[in-house]
C-alpha cells in the first residue's frame, strides 16, 4: 500500500480524529516554571502563589503581551492539525549529550497487557540510556488514580510528562493544565487528549484508519489472487460496540477493500463483539462464527488477540479455508505468520516507538525550546506478511 494513497484517504477521516503525522520543528523559549508571591516548600507551590501567577498571566495575555509563561506561549505556536508524513523513531532525536539530568514522568493508563506494558518500560530504558531519569506510574485504567498521579508528579517538580490517557480524555484536562501552568511540557501517546484541550506539545500514536486500510488492501489482493476478483464472505471480530478507535479501523478496512475493487463482492456475513480484547473472546466468537457459516473467506480482527483465539477454534474445527488478518502487531500473531498458519497479514503498531518519540519531543523542548510544527503525529503501520516476516518478527521484543 502506498503512503500517498493512504494520505489522500486519511484526509477524509479528519473528523474521526485519526490522521497521518510528522512535523519539522520550530523553536520556542526555554522552560520557565514562573515565580510565586509566597514561599515554596521543595517541589510544591502554595495555592496563593499559583493563583497570583495565573492572575498575572491572564492580565498580560489580555494586554496582548503573551501569557508570561514561555511554555504556554510555545503551545500557542503549534498547529493543531496533522503533519504530512508519518513519523519514525528517530524523527526528533537529539544529537549529543543532555545538559542536565532531567526527570521525565511516564503516566501509563494501564500496564496489564503486553502492549501497554511495553510502552512505558521500554521508554523508561530509552530515557535512562540518554542520561535522564524516568518515573513510571500505572493508573490501572482508573481516571481518578491517573489524575492524582499527574498532580503528584507536578508536586515532585518533574521536568516533563508523557501520558497514555485513561478514558474519558477530558477527565485529565484540568490536571494537565496545571502541568502547563507549572511549565511542565506534556506529550500524549497512543490515546489522544480531549479535542478542546491544546496545551500539550504533541500526540504520538497509531493511525488506526491506516491500519485498517492496510488490512483491507491486503485481504482484497489475496482474493484477487485466489479468485480473480474481490468476492466472498467476511467476518469481523470486534471488541465493544461504539468504540471510536475500532470504528476507524473498521472503516479503514472496507475503504481499503474498495480501493482494490470499487464494485467488490466481499460480503460481511458476521460482525461479532467480544467485549474484552482477549484470546478467550476471540475463541468464543470464532466458535459461534464457524457454527453459523459454512464458508468464510476473510477473517478480519480489530485486535490481534482475537486472531490467536480464533486460530485455535479453527484448528479444532478443522476449518482452514479463511485468510486471517488483523491489527496490532503482537509477537504471538507475528509468530503465527512465521509458523505458516492461517494468520497471513498483520498491520502492526509500535507502542515503544510512540514512547521514544514522546521522550525525544519533551527533551528537545527542555534542551532547545523546540516544538513540533504540528500537534498530531502518527507512526506508519508496520506491515507483516509471509514475505517479510523474518525481518519484522523478533521473539525477544517486549510486545
Amino acid at each position: 500500500m502506498k503512503k500517498k494513497m493512504i494520505a489522500v484517504l486519511l484526509a477524509c477521516s479528519l473528523i474521526g480524529g485519526c490522521l497521518t503525522g510528522c512535523g519539522n520543528s520550530g523553536t520556542g523559549d526555554s522552560k520557565d516554571k514562573g515565580t510565586t508571591a509566597a514561599p515554596q516548600t521543595e517541589g510544591q507551590e502554595t495555592a496563593a502563589g499559583t493563583e497570583a501567577k495565573e492572575t498575572a498571566a491572564k492580565e498580560t495575555a489580555a494586554q496582548g503581551e503573551g501569557t508570561g509563561n514561555s511554555l504556554i506561549d510555545a503551545y500557542a505556536g503549534i498547529d493543531n492539525g496533522v503533519a504530512e508524513d508519518f513519523v519514525a523513531r528517530d524523527t526528533f532525536m537529539l544529537e549529543g549529550e543532555l545538559s542536565k539530568e532531567y526527570t521525565i514522568a511516564y503516566v501509563a493508563g494501564n500496564m496489564a497487557s503486553a502492549y501497554f506494558y511495553a510502552g512505558p518500560t521500554e521508554t523508561k530504558a530509552y530515557i535512562e540510556s540518554l542520561g535522564a531519569k524516568c518515573l513510571v506510574s500505572d493508573a490501572d485504567a482508573d481516571l481518578a488514580t491517573q489524575v492524582n498521579q499527574i498532580e503528584n508528579f507536578i508536586t515532585q517538580d518533574v521536568d516533563a510528562i508523557i501520558i497514555n490517557v485513561v478514558d474519558p480524555p477530558s477527565g485529565v484536562s484540568e490536571a494537565l493544565q496545571k502541568a502547563a501552568d507549572a511549565g511542565i511540557p506534556v506529550v500524549a501517546v497512543d490515546s489522544a487528549l480531549a479535542d478542546d484541550f491544546h496545551n500539550y506539545l504533541a500526540f504520538v500514536g497509531s493511525d488506526n484508519y491506516a491500519l485498517g486500510f492496510s488490512c483491507g488492501v491486503n485481504a482484497a489482493n489475496y482474493l484477487v489472487d485466489q479468485k480473480g476478483e474481490v468476492a466472498g464472505t467476511c467476518c469481523v471480530f470486534d471488541g465493544v460496540e461504539g468504540n471510536a478507535v475500532a470504528q476507524l479501523i473498521y472503516d479503514g478496512f472496507w475503504d481499503g477493500v474498495a480501493s482494490v475493487q470499487a464494485d467488490h463482492k466481499l460480503e460481511e456475513v458476521s460482525h461479532l463483539y467480544g467485549g474484552a480484547w482477549t484470546e478467550e473472546a476471540g475463541l468464543q466468537m470464532a466458535e459461534d462464527m464457524l457454527v453459523a457459516n459454512e464458508q468464510i473467506d476473510i477473517m478480519f480482527a480489530i485486535s490481534d488477540p482475537f486472531l490467536i483465539g480464533a486460530l485455535t477454534a479453527c484448528e479444532r474445527a478443522d476449518r482452514n479455508e479463511m485468510y486471517m488478518c488483523g491489527r496490532d502487531g503482537d509477537k504471538a500473531a507475528l509468530k503465527a505468520i512465521k509458523d505458516g498458519t492461517n494468520i497471513k497479514f498483520i498491520a502492526g503498531q509500535d507502542p515503544v516507538g510512540m514512547g521514544m518519540i514522546g521522550a525525544d519531543l519533551v527533551l528537545s523542548y527542555l534542551e532547545n525550546g523546540t516544538v513540533p510544527e504540528n500537534r498530531i503525529l502518527h507512526l506508519a503501520p508496520v506491515e507483516a506478511n509471509e514475505q517479510n516476516i523474518d525481518e519484522v518478527y523478533d521473539p525477544d521484543s517486549a510486545f
